[in-house]
């Protein structure tokens, strides 16, 4: 696709990428989808191209009620992931990448020269999630972390290693998270709250 995009001189190549979480980790995090994404961007980077940028993405809303979504009970909803109480998510709405990347487009002189633009509306811990989802909802919602242990049984090595990176992945790179650097885009990014009461999640 690089070589494609090479070949037919193209002149703003924009790649959403990941930071290698297993080089980070020194081989503790085997994380092939982070990986992959940047050897991408590394021949990208050694590719000559008259602009460049990174779009790194962050933690899916729609995610809440996927693969990350909460056990709901007669008392109200309860999330077992095993997240420490400084964990945090880069949470975004899956639908403001293109106006993100649109601005790249339209600013290559700021945002193309190799630039990392994180989809991020905010980092927030557990706590913070679920203290929105009762203001929401109205409904009671706790964190109560099974082990990584228990969380393993039955599941593969990269998902558990994904919740490991959510743990620790910010002290080993930050581009992820920096939503600061969202912000300079202009985008005005859809708060949790705001896509919870649109999409009527747990209503």
């Amino acid at each position: 696709m690089v070589d494609a995009a090479k070949f037919n001189s193209i002149k703003h190549v924009i790649w959403a990428g990941l930071p290698d979480a297993n080089a980070l980790s020194e081989g503790r995090l085997g994380m092939p989808h982070y990986k992959n994404k940047y050897v991408v961007e590394n021949y990208i980077s050694e590719t000559e191209f008259q602009y460049k940028t990174y779009v790194y993405v962050g933690f899916y809303y729609t995610n809440f009620s996927t693969w990350f979504k909460p056990e709901e009970t007669e008392n109200g909803v309860v999330f077992r992931q095993p997240l420490t109480s400084t964990a945090t998510l880069p949470v975004y709405d899956v639908s403001d990448t293109g106006a993100v990347v649109a601005v790249a487009l339209t600013k290559p002189e700021q945002f193309g020269q190799g630039s990392v633009i994180p989809l991020v509306y905010k980092n927030v811990t557990m706590t913070e999630i679920c203290d929105t989802i009762t203001r929401v909802t109205g409904k009671k919602a706790i964190h109560e972390p099974m082990s990584m242990d228990e969380y393993s049984v039955g599941k593969p090595k990269e998902s558990v290693d994904n919740m490991r990176w959510y743990n620790e992945g910010e002290k080993l790179d930050d581009r992820v998270t920096r939503f600061d650097e969202t912000v300079r885009t202009g985008v005005e990014m859809k708060t949790l709250e705001n896509w919870m009461t649109e999409s009527k999640w747990l209503q």
